[in-house]
């Protein structure tokens, strides 16, 4: 941080979290997570739309962690919103990357019919970018 680079160093964060959890060290990403998250990592971006944070940001960050606690549910509102802002925006791909999200989410929350639809549209969607 003092060279500059709160982004960054937020960003590496959330990556350690993301590491974490695919070592199954739930605690350690959480606490990677708190620490990325916090506010003054943010400030200077806030509302700027970057590449880095189009498929990785806090709001991912956190609805990784919840699904990984079983706290999906939890994620189905928020998620939710964000697949239609950004469908609303245009954002293709972080659009791609909530809907995955939001399905295991549901998933979690048992509305099983909602979230094998939601996963549908992704890799329909999806599909459509990559050809």
């Amino acid at each position: 941080q003092a060279r500059g680079l709160p982004r960054v160093k937020a960003a590496a964060l959330l990556e350690k979290s993301q590491l974490a959890l695919l070592d199954g060290d739930v605690e350690a990403a959480g606490s990677y997570l708190a620490q990325g998250c916090h506010e003054s990592l943010w400030v200077q971006t806030q509302g700027l739309r970057l590449f880095a944070q189009e498929v990785d940001d806090v709001l991912i960050a956190s609805a990784r962690l919840a699904l990984a606690l079983g706290n999906g549910a939890l994620q189905v509102a928020e998620l939710e919103a964000a697949v239609q802002q950004t469908h609303a925006q245009g954002r293709r791909w972080r659009r791609l990357r909530l809907q995955v999200l939001l399905a295991r989410a549901l998933a979690q929350a048992r509305r099983r019919t909602q979230a094998l639809a939601t996963l549908e549209e992704a890799l329909v969607a999806g599909g459509r970018a990559a050809t």
